[in-house]
């Protein structure tokens, strides 16, 4: 099913991914970012460090809350110092991340919802990408709703968590080796 779904909407995701967050339509732009924000530039993925995950991106299309509307996740960008720190011998720039989603609610619009802020450094171990099936078997829940899709934030060499939607909000499930 997810597939099929991506194969439907493959390249409105490709052309999302590519560029900023201005093309969305209908001021989904505005309802997305906060001041001072922006859509992670996929360019800022560190790829070395994220070698052998498949399909990351800056930004995912599915629907989270199984409504049939398409939802939206999205790792957002902004900066905390401006000024170059030394990390690992090298300067880097400071950032904060924002991984936010917007749902589609049954009276129409969308809920914006900030599921988690994390510091990094420029270019970025973190990265989303759409749940696998086995991806369940890591975290020890048995039923799955096939019907909707799920959020990953994978944080590379460290960590991966889903995000699955309640009908409330979102409920984090870490993933274990």
């Amino acid at each position: 099913m997810e597939n099929a779904k991506f194969a439907t909407i493959g390249v409105s995701v490709l052309v999302l991914c590519s560029v900023s967050a201005s093309v969305f339509a209908g001021g989904i732009s505005g309802l997305l970012l906060s001041d001072k924000q922006e859509l992670l530039d996929v360019a800022m993925i560190d790829w070395n460090a994220c070698k052998g995950y498949e399909n990351i991106s800056n930004i995912l299309v599915g629907d989270f809350n199984a409504d049939g509307v398409l939802d939206l996740a999205a790792l957002l960008v902004s900066d905390t110092k401006k000024e170059p720190v030394k990390w690992k011998e090298e300067l880097v720039l400071e950032k904060s991340l924002e991984l936010t989603a917007l749902v589609s609610q049954s009276g129409g619009g969308y809920r914006r919802l900030v599921l988690e802020r994390l510091p990094t450094f420029m270019p970025t171990n973190i990265a989303l990408r759409y749940s696998q099936p086995s991806d369940w078997e890591k975290t020890g829940i048995d039923q799955v709703d096939q019907s909707r899709d799920y959020i990953v934030r994978v944080y590379c060499e460290r960590s991966e968590v889903i995000y699955s939607w309640n009908n409330d909000g979102f409920v984090l499930h870490p993933l274990s080796d």
